[in-house]
């Protein structure tokens, strides 16, 4: 009898464990469910979400780059403005003269008649500019001749010291 009620305790026991086990399994599995077609609606949601964000940056980078061809394009129209041409190269000697009067350059001349095709590969005539005076005038008159509205490259400097400080500028001024 003791067994016997025993038996019965440990097969209501086990009842009850089964059924808990059941009910847990239950509610897991609903979960599973419920979670996996919330799942299935979230990735949409993020696979459209993806997709929008790509076209929003693909119109951006065109917006971006239409903007740097632009600024690329006034670059290059104020580079080929420096670029002077017979009559831009007539003021550019006018401009020098009036810096000789003033007293900023000591001389002046051209290397060559002609444009050559300098280290760039772009057409440039030689020229020459020779400073004298004290170290303050040199500076003002090259300080005041490479503010001049041209594209100049300066190759080579010699500087010679004796009764008075000469510096000869050697350059090309870009041409058409």
């Amino acid at each position: 009898m003791i067994l016997g009620m025993r038996l019965s305790r440990v097969r209501e026991a086990s009842f009850a464990r089964s059924i808990i086990v059941n009910v847990i399994s239950l509610v897991l599995i609903t979960a599973l469910v419920i979670f996996l077609r919330g799942s299935r609606q979230k990735a949409a949601e993020i696979s459209a979400l993806r997709s929008s964000s790509q076209a929003r940056e693909a119109s951006v980078d065109v917006e971006v780059l239409r903007g740097d061809l632009m600024r690329k394009a006034e670059d290059e129209q104020t580079l080929e403005g420096a670029f002077v041409d017979d009559t831009g190269l007539l003021q550019f000697v006018q401009d020098v003269g009036a810096m000789q009067a003033q007293g900023l350059v000591s001389g002046f001349n051209f290397l060559s008649n002609e444009a050559v095709t300098e280290s760039t590969g772009n057409r440039a005539i030689p020229f020459q500019v020779q400073f004298s005076g004290d170290v303050s005038l040199i500076n003002s008159g090259i300080s005041s001749f490479e503010n001049l509205p041209y594209l100049i490259r300066a190759k080579e400097m010699e500087i010679s010291v004796g009764e008075q400080i000469t510096v000869l500028y050697i350059g090309y001024i870009y041409v058409e």
